[in-house]
């Protein structure tokens, strides 16, 4: 008989790292998860990380964030796309100051 000195529950670890996937790949890596931990011996969290990240990766599909570019906010602008409004240079005695080194 073998005394463990931590209480490892393998289902909560399967399920908050399938937090994170869609619910069609969600089911898929919980069947895969515990298929995998089925046939370790000694398992502890560290191992069943190590295992369970990997087919995590498998069954990850990143969003697509290119779509995301052609919303509103990232459209042309006059504002942004346009010249400076104002003078080119502009005299600004405090950042000057605070940039300047001391004399000696």
């Amino acid at each position: 008989m073998t005394i463990s000195s931590f209480d490892f529950d393998a289902d909560a670890l399967i399920h908050e790292l399938s937090a994170s996937l869609l619910p069609s790949q969600r089911h898929a890596f919980i069947d895969a998860a515990h298929q995998a931990l089925q046939g370790v011996s000694c398992l502890g969290p560290g191992l069943a990380f190590r295992l369970l990240a990997e087919i995590q990766r498998r069954h990850f599909e990143p969003p697509d964030l290119r779509s995301d570019m052609l919303s509103a906010r990232h459209q042309r602008s006059k504002l942004r796309d346009g010249p400076p409004i104002g003078p080119a240079t502009r005299e600004d005695r405090a950042r000057r100051a605070m940039f300047q080194r001391p004399a000696g």
